[in-house]
């Protein structure tokens, strides 16, 4: 008799029961160790994938000097917590682990990644950063046809004071971790929780949170926000408000690094192109 439709499903459950890795009674523990798009969207591997890119920005920033690789949203971030005298370097990324390690904890993960999963991942991004960024692109095309004789738009996030291309790519991939940590985890998801309590329709309030957070991604790269920011512009505006919610999508189906990942590929494909 041929086997049933669910038995290659109950053979890989059975088999992840064994791995020391999956927590027992956590079924999604065991389904996220064997697929991989859900293995991707982990707190944890999430942390794994990004890891080395968050060394690498600290440490060229020490031998750099902290402010000439600060991106908008870290120097604006270090300014604030010198106030309460925590504008230490490694704050941001101290940040980020404490924050992934919270959400690890509270699904009740494992530990356990698959090496194989990180280029995947890599993969993902770098496909969602080349779509995104022939969609901004077309996006300006479109904006300086219907704009005024001798307006620019200007494709870049921040000002940035180095000259040097190595620098340049180093400050837009720490750009990349931090907007997605603070815009994303730190204020998008508690704002869905809040409107989902208040609110009815969960789908409602997933729109309100992700609509809000673009208007404030977009703010935050104006200058009379942000000192590093650039002066207002309506169609700069409406596309990182368009951006930010593509962001927003791709994190709430993808997870916290991919939508890093691709973050960081579109903000150093806008810097060379």
């Amino acid at each position: 008799m041929a086997p049933g439709p669910s038995t290659g499903v109950n053979k890989s459950i059975a088999a992840a029961k064994t791995h020391p890795g999956a927590r027992e009674g956590n079924p999604i523990a065991r389904q996220q160790y064997s697929n991989y798009f859900a293995s991707a969207k982990r707190p944890i591997v999430s942390l794994y994938f990004l890891l080395p890119l968050i060394l690498c920005y600290e440490i060229a920033k020490i031998f750099a000097g902290g402010e000439s690789l600060s991106s908008g949203i870290d120097l604006w971030i270090h300014n604030f917590l010198c106030i309460f005298g925590a504008g230490q370097l490694v704050i941001l990324p101290l940040l980020t682990a404490a924050v992934m390690l919270y959400y690890h904890h509270k699904t009740n993960d494992h530990w356990h990644v698959q090496p194989s999963t990180f280029g995947k991942m890599a993969a993902e991004a770098i496909g969602f950063g080349f779509m995104l960024f022939f969609f901004a692109h077309i996006f300006q095309i479109a904006a300086v046809a219907g704009a005024s004789a001798g307006q620019v738009i200007d494709p870049y996030y921040w000002q940035i004071g180095s000259t040097a291309w190595w620098a340049n790519v180093v400050t837009y991939v720490g750009t990349g971790i931090h907007e997605e940590l603070i815009f994303r985890v730190i204020i998008m998801l508690p704002a869905i929780a809040y409107l989902k309590s208040i609110l009815s329709d969960d789908l409602t309030a997933t729109l309100l949170a992700v609509i809000g957070t673009g208007l404030l991604f977009a703010l935050a790269h104006v200058d009379f926000i942000n000192p590093l920011g650039q002066p207002f512009d309506p169609t700069s505006f409406s596309l990182r408000f368009t951006v930010s919610c593509l962001f927003a999508a791709l994190f709430l189906y993808r997870g916290f690094g991919i939508v890093v990942g691709t973050h960081i590929v579109y903000n150093v494909l806008t810097l060379l192109g």
